[in-house]
């Protein structure tokens, strides 16, 4: 974690972007959330989901911006507004953790949902992912630095069963 930076939380359901060079966006704890830090290098802006569904259709009613096929093209829109090129913006994974140990129905998977909902959604957009640290069962928080676009994976309690 760089010093000096002033840390801008990105809760369930939210997704940000930012040019301001002295902001890391950091995502508050992931179960089986899914953040998806996405950055574009040349003009140095992030943008950070914190995504709890995985698509908008599963949950009619619900609220969007919880959900990968929102949030992703969402959160890259805003990004282009401040200077993004859609073509230029790689990917970052976190998260989609299986928070029901001991639990083996599929159907309690929703981290391995998400993790596949926003792979498809990327790929839909021709973002690349080039880092990825999902699955398990550990609470994790992922980190971007807007300034250089470092991402950092933190782990509260220990890697545990990750």
């Amino acid at each position: 974690m760089a010093s000096g930076l002033r840390t801008v939380e990105v809760r369930m359901g939210q997704f940000r972007a930012s040019r301001d060079a002295e902001v890391a966006l950091e995502t508050s704890s992931l179960g089986s959330c899914v953040a998806v830090a996405l950055y574009d290098p040349e003009a140095r802006v992030a943008g950070l989901c914190h995504i709890l569904l995985d698509r908008e259709s599963r949950f009619p009613g619900g609220v969007p911006e919880r959900c990968a096929d929102f949030a992703i093209p969402a959160a890259l829109a805003e990004m282009v507004t401040l200077g993004a090129s859609p073509e230029r913006v790689v990917a970052h994974l976190a998260g989609g953790g299986n928070m029901f140990r001991g639990v083996t129905d599929p159907v309690y998977d929703v981290g391995s949902w998400n993790v596949a909902a926003a792979k498809e959604v990327l790929e839909a957009l021709g973002i690349p992912v080039v880092t990825e640290d999902v699955g398990g069962s550990s609470p994790r928080r992922l980190r971007i630095e807007v300034a250089t676009g470092h991402t950092s994976v933190h782990f509260p309690a220990g890697r545990g069963g990750a």
